[in-house]
């Protein structure tokens, strides 16, 4: 299936499996592990014609309105997959050298980075109601690396909508 059916799947799907958040002590967040391409779930997200957390969603109910998601507080897209791809190919050694331009290696130590800590995969913030400060308790940054947030305007300028692989 094409990525905006993908994402929409993973929207309903912890949708349904969420409980109602009844007060702000209790938050639902879902996080998105992605590869490599960061851009395909943004903007299955937020863009502005056609994203799942828009006014112009594509995905709508029997009656023509946008779906929305109610029971998720929060989404976060990491590309935590990919660390874990880059992590098994790599064995035993840092690949710094052969692959370039994959945070995972980035500032790597004489020892293995651990693909599964946060920390060490880009991470996105979906612009969502609730306050973003809740994303610096969690374990998910460097103090090094600011963590950016995907807005409709962020997925407009930043993110394109077609891309050709040859």
């Amino acid at each position: 299936p094409s990525t905006d059916v993908k994402v929409k799947d993973f929207l309903v799907d912890a949708n349904k499996k969420f409980a109602k958040s009844t007060d702000s002590s209790h938050v639902n967040i879902l996080f998105i592990c992605w590869g490599d391409e960061l851009d395909q779930p943004a903007t299955a997200l937020k863009h502005p014609l056609h994203g799942l957390l828009t006014s112009n969603s594509w995905f709508k109910d029997e009656n023509g309105i946008p779906v929305t998601f109610d029971n998720i507080n929060a989404i976060f897209i990491s590309d935590i997959y990919h660390n874990h791809l880059v992590h098994m190919l790599s064995k035993v050694y840092p690949l710094p050298s052969i692959i370039t331009g994959v945070p995972y290696f980035e500032n790597a130590s004489p020892e293995m980075p651990n693909p599964c800590l946060l920390p060490y995969s880009r991470n996105f913030f979906v612009e969502s109601p609730i306050d973003p400060a809740i994303i610096y308790p969690l374990p998910i940054g460097r103090p090094d690396r600011q963590i950016d947030v995907i807005t409709e305007k962020y997925v407009s300028n930043c993110c394109p909508e077609v891309k050709f692989h040859f």
